[in-house]
């Protein structure tokens, strides 16, 4: 062990240190004070009092009621909504032989009693624009190709779910 003092070599065992006569006997025993100190106040908490059990209780019946408002919400607005597709009245092949080249966007929409989902905007400026009409109950898209907001093509898509035999 070293002296504090002058930080010379000393014996283990000494009171006092043999170069400079400092008092260790007295820096052990207030190193094993503040070390009992500590251990004291780590390993002592006191009890919580009715008063913190009850905050505790409350804040955590608050935090539970929040969930559960926030859950039956969410789960009350996704069973009300349908998807959008779906609201949108089913078109008939009936309809879509009446859409001809060089009919506007509007035209269409009424011959197909419904507006499209705009999927494709061209680009470099050619006023491209691509929409479908879905049908998910029979499994097909017609696909419209709009140039300055006149039909250039038309197409059916069908298309099949894989079902195993």
């Amino acid at each position: 062990m070293y002296c504090k003092s002058c930080g010379l070599e000393i014996d283990n065992n000494s009171r006092y240190c043999i170069f400079c006569g400092h008092n260790i006997y007295e820096e052990k025993i207030k190193q094993q004070k503040v070390l009992a100190e500590e251990r004291t106040y780590l390993t002592s908490s006191e009890p919580m009092n009715q008063q913190d059990k009850r905050r505790i209780a409350v804040f955590i019946a608050f935090i539970i009621f929040f969930v559960i408002a926030v859950c039956s919400v969410a789960y009350i607005s996704s069973v009300d909504q349908k998807p959008q597709e779906m609201e949108k009245p089913i078109w008939s092949t009936d309809r879509y032989e009446k859409v001809y080249i060089g009919m506007s966007y509007k035209e269409v929409c009424d011959v197909l009693q419904g507006d499209g989902n705009l999927i494709v905007v061209g680009e470099n400026d050619l006023s491209v624009k691509i929409y479908h009409w879905n049908d998910y109950k029979l499994n097909r898209i017609i696909e419209i190709t709009f140039q300055f907001d006149k039909v250039m093509s038309k197409r059916i898509i069908s298309f099949h779910q894989n079902k195993p035999f």
